[in-house]
């Protein structure tokens, strides 16, 4: 592609080498379409497994840096530290995606507001796409901490979705997995503890 002829070593998320033009593509065949019926998706990322050439400066950041407004790009580039850029994109990337998946919205018309508890929502939902068919009130929450950036969505009941790393927030503790897990060991039906170990 003239992407690649250009020097743009672009991966999905599944590490595979793609050009610039086949990275929204590529980011829907990674997470995959909605499940378990229309507007429902579970998405999660590891930020750990994405090691851009370059960070914020190389040339696959900007790119997909360049997939957002003016607005939200200048509020990913505010922070300091990288790792909270790439949390600050990818979250970006993950909710025009799904918006773009389960209402049909273009990628460059979506509109996304915050309510005034930071939720995040489709400010245009009834301007286009298929709300209006069987999608009366969708809604999607995303969340970020440590490597995880995660976004669920629901069609009709509102969703929340919150993600902690404790062990990544306080590195110079000691902290065992095993001894969380055990904590909600009755809490959890099988499914979906099956849903938790699938992400290692």
């Amino acid at each position: 592609s003239s992407n690649e002829r250009r020097g743009w070593p672009l991966r999905d998320l599944g590490g595979r080498r793609v050009g610039a033009e086949r990275v929204r593509l590529s980011l829907g065949a990674a997470m995959g379409a909605p499940s378990d019926g229309e507007g429902v998706l579970r998405l999660a990322f590891n930020r750990s497994r994405w090691s851009p050439e370059g960070e914020e400066s190389g040339r696959e950041f900007t790119f997909l840096l360049s997939c957002l407004t003016a607005d939200e790009a200048d509020k990913v580039m505010r922070f300091k530290f990288f790792a909270d850029k790439q949390r600050a994109l990818v979250s970006r990337l993950l909710q025009r995606k799904c918006v773009e998946l389960c209402l049909g919205m273009g990628w460059g018309s979506i509109q996304i507001k915050r309510t005034k508890g930071k939720k995040p929502f489709v400010a245009n939902a009834n301007s286009g796409g298929k709300q209006a068919r069987g999608m009366p009130n969708f809604n999607y929450n995303v969340s970020h901490e440590g490597d995880y950036i995660v976004l669920a969505s629901e069609p009709v009941c509102i969703v929340g979705v919150d993600v902690a790393a404790p062990g990544q927030s306080r590195r110079n503790n000691v902290f065992s997995l095993d001894k969380v897990f055990s904590s909600f060991k009755d809490q959890l039906t099988e499914v979906e503890w099956a849903n938790i170990r699938c992400f290692g």
